[in-house]
Formats: C-alpha cells, sequence, structure tokens
C-alpha cells in the first residue's frame, strides 16, 4: 500500500522538478518564437540546440548542470526585451526546486526503494512457511 503512495509522490515531484526546471523557458522560448525578429528566431534556435547537446552530455554522465538554464536565459535574451520578468520567474522556479521540488522527489525515491525492498523481504519469507 505504501509502495504505490511513495511511488506516486515520487512521479509528482520528478514532474514539479522538471518543470519548474524547463517550464519558464519552454514558454518564454515559445513566445520569444512568435514575437521574434528572423535573427533572433536563428539565435534562440543556435542557443537551444548547444544547450539540448549540454543537457545530453549532462544525462549521460548522470550530472545536474545549471549552465543549460544560463544557455537558454541568453537565447530568449537576444529575443525577449523584458528580460527581468524572464529572470524573476526562473530565479523563482530554480529556488523552489532546489529547496522544496528536488529533497523531496530524493525522500519519495528512498521510500519508495525501501518499501520495495521490505516487500521483497516479506515475499521471501512468506515463501518459505
Amino acid at each position: 500500500m505504501m509502495k504505490s503512495k511513495y511511488k506516486k509522490k515520487r512521479n509528482l515531484f520528478f514532474i514539479l522538478s522538471f518543470l519548474a526546471t524547463f517550464g519558464p523557458f519552454i514558454y518564454y522560448g515559445i513566445k520569444a518564437m512568435i514575437e521574434g525578429e528572423p535573427v533572433e528566431k536563428c539565435a534562440l534556435t543556435i542557443f537551444t540546440i548547444v544547450a539540448l547537446i549540454i543537457a545530453g552530455a549532462a544525462a549521460a554522465l548522470k550530472i545536474h548542470l545549471r549552465s543549460v538554464i544560463w544557455i537558454l536565459l541568453l537565447g530568449v535574451y537576444f529575443c525577449l526585451d523584458n528580460l527581468i520578468g524572464v529572470i524573476l520567474v526562473v530565479a523563482i522556479c530554480t529556488i523552489l526546486d532546489e529547496l522544496v521540488f528536488t529533497p523531496l522527489y530524493k525522500r519519495y525515491s528512498k521510500l519508495y526503494s525501501e518499501a520495495n525492498t521490505a516487500d521483497k523481504v516479506f515475499d521471501e519469507r512468506m515463501g518459505d512457511k
């Protein structure tokens, strides 16, 4: 019973962490593509490709890089005039991610893993009797 509860909460906090990290850039990236000039759109596309390459390398190496966020922020900077609003949203989302969502995700991942191990031990002991 508890295992499924931990799994649901783990998945919820993973999704919230992902949205807090990349949600603002998805929104502002789309907004920049709509409002930007062709040269600005090209710059944003190049910055996005570089960020995706770095993010792919980070995922392969299993490291957590914040530089991807700043590369995307530079791309959005070329397309949008009001960067202060973007910076504030990114700062708030980053703080929420690092102080709330990621620690809760790690906690529920650990609890899920422990519950999964406990279930296996219980099943092994019940199978012996």
